[in-house]
């Protein structure tokens, strides 16, 4: 039996996920714990929990350090210096390490790692314009460069990461898809006319702006069309601007920002849509389109990162250069107006995301990576 330490993000409250990876790591926690070949634990840093404790989520143990509000260094090397006593002190046979901050303390510990890529670092810094994001992003490219010129084996969650990386680093790549909640591939389709569905965190780089004018093009023509804006407001100032373009444009009774929600009211939210969006300015592989393919609905969202390698463009969606507003304009038109064409990508949407994004599947997958890791291959 491998014992494995899972160093990653981890929600401190599991009906409620921050983001992406901490829904992608969540998820294939628990499909390694249903494994009766590896013992498998948690560390993560929150910023949510009182101080370091320990937990047991059904099952699952789960190890979580405090991130101070107040500090003297930055929290990302400081973490990192946590990160890496408590790892000595866990001494697992292998290190799954999901972010950069999580591999670099695994190696630094000296133990064999597994790095997970869930974000091209040096893609996503230059989409920040604010002097201290880039600041943060310049000390994250830092790790990064640690991480990739130290590791041997790396898992990509999108080919977009290989392409990105493999002049980087002399890793060897293993591309498997981010696991999701399988109770999407049984949600029920009770579509509303007109609805659209953004999930996702409201800031600048997933180009919400730009959403809200391929909406008010929309209107024009379909003046009751409803946006239902869901995920948590990253950057005030930004989320300002949207709300101000919102009563600009008199869209009040078209736009709804629904803040942060639970799994299950993003599964009701999916299964009213008619369809996904997501216009971000940059992206690598975002769980919300695995789970919305796996709802059976399709996604017209952007062409950034590794967007492509989830939605077919033509099968189970469209995709469009996210500064191409009439590309989106014309792709969500043409498939509002059509029930047969939205059932038919649905469909095929769903198909694919059974085979490729449950629990099972994905830990099977990784299990074979730590084993390749172990045997020095």
């Amino acid at each position: 039996m491998i014992r494995i330490a899972l160093a990653q993000q981890y929600p401190f409250e599991t009906d409620t996920f921050p983001g992406g990876v901490h829904t992608a790591g969540y998820y294939l926690a628990r499909g390694l714990q249903a494994r009766d070949d590896v013992d498998v634990r948690v560390l993560t840093v929150s910023g949510q929990a009182p101080g370091d404790m320990d937990r047991v989520d059904d099952g699952l143990r789960v190890r979580f350090l405090s991130e101070p509000r107040v500090r003297i260094i930055p929290n990302m090397s400081r973490n990192i210096i946590c990160l890496t006593q408590e790892l000595r002190e866990m001494n697992p046979d292998i290190v799954n390490g999901n972010l950069v901050i999580y591999a670099v303390a695994s190696l630094r510990a000296g133990l064999p790692t597994v790095f997970t890529v869930h974000g091209v670092i040096h893609k996503e810094a230059q989409v920040w314009t604010h002097p201290l994001d880039r600041l943060r992003y310049k000390l994250y490219m830092k790790y990064d460069r640690e991480a990739m010129s130290k590791v041997k084996h790396v898992i990509a969650t999108s080919p977009y990461v290989v392409k990105e990386y493999e002049g980087r680093t002399d890793a060897k790549f293993h591309v498997i898809d981010n696991c999701i909640d399988e109770r999407f591939f049984s949600v029920s389709n009770k579509e509303e006319p007109d609805r659209l569905l953004y999930g996702g965190l409201v800031y600048d780089r997933k180009n919400v702006l730009g959403l809200l004018e391929i909406s008010r093009r929309l209107i024009e023509t379909r003046p009751g069309l409803k946006l239902r804006i869901a995920g948590k407001i990253a950057d005030q100032e930004y989320y300002e601007r949207c709300l101000a373009f919102v009563k600009e444009n008199g869209m009040q009774g078209n736009v709804d920002f629904l803040g942060q929600t639970t799994v299950e009211i993003m599964m009701e939210e999916l299964s009213r849509a008619t369809m996904l969006l997501l216009p971000s300015k940059q992206e690598t592989a975002p769980l919300v389109i695995s789970e919305a393919l796996g709802a059976g609905k399709p996604v017209v969202a952007s062409t950034a990162g590794g967007i492509a390698n989830l939605v077919r463009d033509g099968e189970t969606g469209y995709v469009a250069d996210w500064r191409d507003n009439d590309r989106f304009t014309e792709c969500i038109d043409r498939l509002l107006g059509d029930d047969y064409l939205r059932a038919k990508m649905g469909e095929a949407a769903r198909e694919e995301a059974i085979e490729r994004f449950s629990k099972e599947s994905v830990a099977a997958q990784t299990v074979k990576v730590y084993r390749e890791a172990l045997s020095g291959k």
